[in-house]
C-alpha cells in the first residue's frame, strides 16, 4: 500500500507541475502541507478558510477546522 501511495504522490506532483489542478482530500496534515499550493478548510459543510502555502501551518489548519480562527476565504 505504501508503494501505491508513493506512486500517487509522484503522479499528482507531476500533474500539478504541468499546470493541472489536483483536488486532494485528506486529514493527514503533513501530506497536505507538503503537496498543496493552497488549503481549503471545510467545517460543518461550509468553506471556512483558504490558506496559501506560504501561510499554511498545522496550527492554522487545525484552528480553522475547529472554528478557533477567523475565516480567511
Amino acid at each position: 500500500m505504501q508503494r501505491s501511495f508513493a506512486t500517487l504522490v509522484v503522479t499528482a506532483l507531476a500533474c500539478g507541475a504541468g499546470g493541472l489542478s489536483i483536488l486532494l482530500i485528506s486529514s493527514e496534515l503533513p501530506e497536505l502541507l507538503g503537496m498543496s499550493d493552497r488549503i481549503l478548510v471545510m467545517r460543518e459543510g461550509r468553506l471556512v478558510a483558504e490558506i496559501p502555502r506560504s501561510g499554511a501551518t498545522e496550527e492554522r489548519v487545525v484552528g480553522a477546522a475547529a472554528g478557533l480562527q477567523e475565516a480567511v476565504a
